[in-house]
């Protein structure tokens, strides 16, 4: 294996490292300076300019309340036990979770997707005489809610924030 040879064709010129990363010459116009390695190191290292641009104006419009909020198509097992929690709004036991979903579904299986819920979503448990029932609570982000803990925390911390 050390004796192969690998024809790659000839190496990337850093103008054409940049134009594969999304650099252009019009709309994302940049001098990148240096030597060839620290050039290189710039444009690897950056965030691609037309992923950028798009990133910015959807935050920009979700700030704004530009656009209205949609549901995720995403259909993936996580998402069809969020869902079923959500269009509950009750306490859901294992069992009704996996009939809401149409899917088999065990302890340690649920336990698993609920601790991944609880990233974003407070989910509230409780134990009744068959077992333990969930139910989603508030999203734990900040969206600009007026009472957010948040409110709270930046004006303890105040001093601390650059």
């Amino acid at each position: 294996m050390a004796d192969e040879v690998f024809d790659v064709g000839p190496k990337l010129t850093c103008e054409m490292v940049a134009r594969l990363q999304g650099w252009d010459d019009e709309e994302f116009a940049w001098t990148f300076i240096g030597r060839k390695t620290a050039r290189y190191r710039q444009i690897g290292n950056a965030f691609p300019p037309p992923v950028a641009k798009t990133l910015g104006i959807a935050v920009s419009a979700a700030l704004a309340h530009a656009t209205e909020p949609r549901e995720c198509d995403m259909d993936t097992e996580h998402d069809r036990i969020y869902r079923a929690l959500r269009n509950r709004g009750e306490f859901m036991t294992l069992a009704q979770i996996a009939k809401a979903i149409k899917a088999p579904l065990d302890t340690a299986d649920l336990a698993r997707r609920i601790d991944s819920l609880r990233r974003d979503f407070h989910i509230e448990v409780r134990s009744d005489g068959t077992g333990l029932a969930y139910k989603l609570k508030g999203f734990k982000a900040f969206v600009g809610q007026e009472g957010h803990a948040r409110h709270e925390r930046f004006q303890r911390e105040r001093n601390r924030i650059s």
